[in-house]
């Protein structure tokens, strides 16, 4: 099956023993050699839906054993969720990343004429941004599927005028964070 799909064996046997959940990438390649559909290897059903929850742009789908994070209130297709979610956090990452040498320039002109007070402040925000950038890279998921056994905490969390829904969860070893937006506060 590696050799079909392209994948490590290694990747295969973490799927097979549910160390892992497949990345949108993997399941398309794991469903193709098995010849069926992703929706069909993910094998859930309408009935064991408990609760659909409508947050500002997105749907949090709870089930018995699963979280499921869609675009809209049906679950149709969630590697383009999967997809829409990473193209997001991309976008992040690209507008930090490219603040953080616009800020480091600042931060070389302003210590060479001889500016150090301006120089430390443009410099700690280049470093706040590199890492930001680390953070996300590592600690945040754009996963639209969540099993209910790796979550560590929901919480409701205040972040300046916003409100929103922080799932905690375990994943390759890591607690990373899926964030849901949920409404802003007047």
């Amino acid at each position: 099956m590696a050799k079909i799909d392209g994948l490590s064996l290694r990747t295969i046997q973490r799927v097979e023993n549910n160390e892992t959940e497949p990345t949108g990438d993997t399941l398309k390649r794991i469903a193709t050699a098995l010849e069926t559909t992703p929706a069909e290897l993910l094998n859930w059903t309408e009935d064991t839906l408990k609760a659909t929850i409508k947050t500002k742009n997105e749907y949090l789908h709870i089930f018995e054993d699963k979280l499921v994070i869609s675009n809209g209130p049906e679950i149709k297709d969630l590697f383009e969720d999967y997809s829409k979610f990473v193209n997001n956090t991309f976008k992040s990452l690209t507008l930090y990343l490219l603040f953080v040498p616009i800020f480091t320039a600042f931060t070389v002109y302003f210590y060479i004429t001889k500016m150090p007070e301006i120089a430390i402040y443009t410099g700690a925000f280049a470093f706040f941004l590199l890492i930001k950038d680390i953070k996300i890279l590592l600690f945040t998921s754009n996963s639209s599927l969540i099993k209910i056994e790796s979550v560590t905490e929901m919480k409701i969390k205040r972040k300046l005028y916003y409100r929103w829904l922080i799932i905690s969860y375990k994943e390759s070893g890591r607690v990373k964070e899926r964030l849901l937006f949920l409404k802003r506060i007047r």
